[in-house]
């Protein structure tokens, strides 16, 4: 990706962020270092993460755009995180995505990019979610961990009644996505 950014932060936002970021780091790698590298030293590095995303989204949102939801989903929805793990993001419009979300984007993206941070995401409008995304497994399964960090909520929910509840036409396929992956990887038929 680009590091070139069209956001609105500023050098100084940023070299905040970059500093955050080197301490959240060297407390992971303290930790690890010291045996305490399991689940409770990943979810706090997570959470540093989330912190970091919350700044940079309230940052953003000074560019003016339909509502959005920033939902964390795979690994850092369920706050699994790692030094190197990728940062997946779903960013949910309500509305149609056009110029001013696209810069929206941007805020979001280039800041964690810059930070090299890598970021999986994904853009979807809460009309895209009629019906499953059936020929993209990886995204299904990313789903089922969806956790909501910032933005407007009542995106959100319209996202976890659509995609997420137990009646949602997205449970089936999600299911089977994650059964299948879980076959490959595995080297199972089945």
């Amino acid at each position: 990706p680009s590091t070139s950014s069209s956001s609105v932060t500023s050098p100084q936002f940023e070299s905040t962020l970059k500093n955050r970021l080197i301490a959240a780091r060297k407390h992971l790698i303290a930790e690890t270092q010291r045996a305490y590298g399991g689940i409770s030293t990943v979810k706090q590095y997570a959470s540093e993460i989330d912190t970091l995303v919350h700044d940079i989204y309230r940052d953003a949102r000074k560019i003016a755009s339909n509502p959005v939801a920033l939902v964390a989903i795979g690994g850092y929805g369920r706050q699994h995180q790692c030094q190197y793990s990728d940062i997946d993001l779903l960013l949910l419009f309500d509305g149609r995505i056009g110029t001013a979300e696209e810069q929206f984007i941007s805020a979001i993206l280039h800041p964690l990019w810059n930070l090299g941070l890598n970021v999986g995401h994904q853009v979807r409008g809460l009309g895209e979610l009629e019906s499953p995304e059936t020929d993209n497994p990886e995204y299904l399964v990313a789903l089922l961990e969806a956790r909501f960090l910032d933005g407007d909520q009542e995106s959100y929910r319209h996202f976890h009644n659509t995609c997420l509840s137990e009646n949602s036409v997205w449970r089936d396929p999600m299911h089977a996505a994650l059964l299948n992956l879980t076959n490959q990887r595995h080297g199972w038929s089945g």
